[in-house]
Formats: C-alpha cells, structure tokens, sequence
C-alpha cells in the first residue's frame, strides 16, 4: 500500500485545498490520502480559526470522497512533519510514502524540522502554484484553484456565503474570528 500525506493548516480550508484532495485521490499509485491539519504551523503565530474548527471543516467537505482519511495526529501532538511520517509509516507499514506540498514551500524547505530524515522517507508530490518553477525530479499535481488562505482571510465574507459551509460551522467560525479580531 502507498500512502500520501498531505498537511496544513488549511486556515481556512478553500477550494485550492479541496481540488489538491480530490487530484490526489484520482492518481493511481496513492492508495490512501492521510490529510493531516496541524495544531499550528511552526513558521506561523497564530491560526485564523481553531484546530478543532478547521478539523470538522476538512471532515464535513470530504465527507463524500473515498480514500481519504483526515487525521487529528498533529492536532493532538502539534507534531512536526517527520515525527507525523514515521508515525503513519508505523502505523500502516506502507511501500512508499509520498507528501505533497505546494510549490511555495519548496524555498523554505531547507528550514523544515530534521528536513534531510524527511527527504529519506518521502517522495515529494508539489502541487504547482504561481508558475513556481519546479525541479524536474519531483511528481506534480497541477490544479486549476489558484486562491490562497491569506486572500480569503481578507474576503472572509465571501469565503462564508460562496464555500457552501453548514451553518453550525459558519457560526463557531464567526464567533473565532470575532474572538481573534478584539
């Protein structure tokens, strides 16, 4: 079995994020698709919405896909990325292990927690984005959604009346920004 990791913060969880999931379901040598939001991601401060939040956001948007499964892993261990990999690798014994992660992230890579026993237990999958160039040694998944997190935080208003959320999620959502806001 092969599985892929794919990790965020998904703060918030848009349509770009959405697309990566289902593109990486449709390839033939991922056999499970782990998503695996973070506590808080180690070069930010602060999240938008909490982990709680965003988890039962990725659950109720992919509640229909096969494949996947949404871990709480680095919610509950606010782990790093490596301690997250060999913990699945543990845990389902896989032939190989890929992590996909957007082009962006290609240029702090280096900075990664123990980057160079991560680079030995995956391949990387990147996900193209703003014509970054990539390497060519590295798989891809091109998607359409060119959006990021931080033009949704600044239109969060649309992002609530046009992603199609429930509304007992909208509320905790509304209430976290209203929180982190005064």
């Amino acid at each position: 079995m092969n599985i892929a990791i794919f990790g965020g913060s998904f703060d918030p969880l848009h349509n770009g994020h959405l697309e990566i999931i289902k593109e990486s379901i449709k390839l033939d040598y991922i056999d499970l698709l782990i998503i695996l939001p973070n506590f808080l991601n180690p070069f930010k401060s602060k999240n938008l919405f909490s982990a709680k939040v965003r988890f039962e956001l990725i659950k109720y948007k992919t509640k229909d896909l096969k494949k996947i499964l949404i871990s709480d892993f680095e919610i509950i261990k606010s782990s790093y990325s490596i301690d997250s990999v060999l913990h699945f690798k543990k845990l389902y014994n896989p032939s190989k292990i890929y992590f996909i992660i957007g082009a962006d992230n290609l240029k702090t890579l280096h900075k990664w927690h123990r980057i160079n026993d991560l680079k030995k237990e995956v391949e990387f999958i990147i996900v193209t984005r703003n014509n970054i160039s990539i390497p060519k040694n590295y798989l891809t998944i091109n998607i359409k959604e060119n959006i990021s997190s931080s033009f949704i935080r600044e239109h969060i208003n649309d992002y609530f009346m046009n992603f199609n959320i429930k509304s007992s999620l909208i509320k905790k959502m509304k209430d976290e920004i209203n929180y982190t806001l005064h």
